[in-house]
């Protein structure tokens, strides 16, 4: 019996100490770019790819998508990555001088050579994690087209509500865009819509490829908490597009106090968000989405999202999520902290620093969770031993002095 927990325990070792962690590879540089498009635009992209396994490996590089035809990689394979290194390699592109119209995609990939299983098992039935990036072209369609988003934000009694008009003009003429906002509170029960009031843009004039932002507001103070419903409708030289979004007027909102300033380059970061609940009751599955962008590029260098917690009444709690800023450049990021609950969002802004990390080489998540990992298979190996020598007391059997008869 001795002999086998001993077997078992050296085979758990095993598989522990040969496998490899189901993290994806990282991958940095321009993750999601969108660009309309310019003739004969010739530009380059870098790109780097950091191991998470623990044994090297090699990450092959490839493309998918219709815009893909108009790049070139300096390679396809990153041979015998190691765990935790960094190389890089260059997606170039160069436009044609006329492109279809539409959305037109590349995804650059990079995909682990090998299945995720222990050594010795066959890679054939490991999972090959694969992570992307992706470029989209928008070339523009002729005439007169647009492409635009209607949003407005559940808003406390009291508060004004914004009415926010995004357009983005993907057609070849320039055009004067507008927009008119009808409100209509809802009766659930029943079914019905009851226009309460119509509020109307100013407007704006575009070009071709260019965005234009404008809105409304209405003060909430006359409005009977609830939910409604707003039909925003774009108007431009003579044509008309309509969207609908729902938002509620009552007392429901958490507060974003703060969230982490600095992090260190070249290691996971921790992104803590601080909140506090301004309602009088439970709130359920709050979670933020945390958007990193380039302030100079701008493009969006990471997107990550915080676990879901929830609020007791006016309830303060730190939200974390984790950045790995390996092959981030060290400077300033704009960063965008959303916090989503009960079909509302809390927005704020910042700024988010990236500095020299000055303390040796970054530990890599994979390494933590092998340490950790270590620890317990040891503390577990001293639970069994343990277990062992109190089984063997209890078996050994207790000795009998025999008395001497005197005759």
């Amino acid at each position: 019996m001795e002999k086998k927990i001993y077997i078992f325990i050296f085979l758990f070792l095993f598989l522990i100490l040969n496998s490899t962690f189901i993290i994806a590879p990282g991958i940095s540089g321009a993750v999601l770019e969108r660009l309309f498009f310019e003739p004969g635009l010739d530009k380059t992209y870098i790109y780097s790819v950091n191991s998470n396994t623990i044994r090297p490996m090699d990450h092959y590089i490839d493309m998918n998508g219709d815009l893909c035809s108009y790049f070139t990689l300096s390679t396809d394979n990153l041979e015998n990555l190691a765990p935790g290194e960094i190389r890089t390699f260059e997606a170039h592109m160069k436009l044609p001088q006329e492109f279809e119209p539409g959305e037109h995609r590349c995804y650059i990939c990079a995909t682990e050579a090998e299945g995720r299983t222990p050594e010795g098992m066959g890679s054939s039935i490991g999972t090959k994690v694969r992570v992307c990036a992706v470029i989209i072209i928008i070339a523009p369609y002729p005439g007169k087209k647009v492409e635009f988003s209607f949003n407005v934000d559940n808003v406390a009694k009291g508060e004004n509500a914004t009415f926010l008009f995004d357009v983005f003009n993907i057609g070849t003429e320039e055009l004067d865009v507008g927009g008119v906002v009808d409100v209509f509170s809802k009766d659930i029960k029943v079914g019905k819509e009851t226009k309460i009031f119509t509020l109307k843009t100013i407007g704006e004039h575009t070009v071709s490829g260019e965005k234009a932002f404008f809105n409304v507001t209405y003060n909430t103070s006359e409005m009977e908490i609830g939910e409604y419903l707003a039909k925003g409708t774009l108007h431009y030289d003579g044509l008309q597009e309509i969207k609908e979004k729902t938002f509620r007027v009552g007392e429901l909102n958490i507060e974003i106090l703060e969230f982490t300033e600095e992090v260190s380059q070249n290691k996971l970061n921790p992104i803590n968000v601080k909140v506090k609940s301004k309602w009088n009751g439970d709130i359920k599955d709050v979670y933020a989405s945390i958007d990193i962008t380039h302030p100079e590029k701008n493009i969006i260098v990471a997107s990550i999202n915080t676990a879901p917690a929830n609020l007791g009444p006016w309830e303060e709690k730190n939200l974390v999520a984790y950045w790995d800023t390996t092959g981030i450049e060290i400077g300033g990021y704009d960063v965008k902290v959303t916090l989503h609950y009960e079909d509302k969002i809390t927005i704020k802004q910042g700024i988010i620093k990236v500095k020299e990390f000055a303390l040796g080489p970054s530990i890599s998540f994979t390494a933590i969770l092998l340490f950790i990992l270590i620890i317990v298979v040891l503390l577990l190996i001293i639970l069994i031993i343990s277990m062992m020598k109190r089984m063997q007391k209890q078996k050994r059997p207790i000795p009998i002095k025999k008395r001497k008869i005197k005759k």
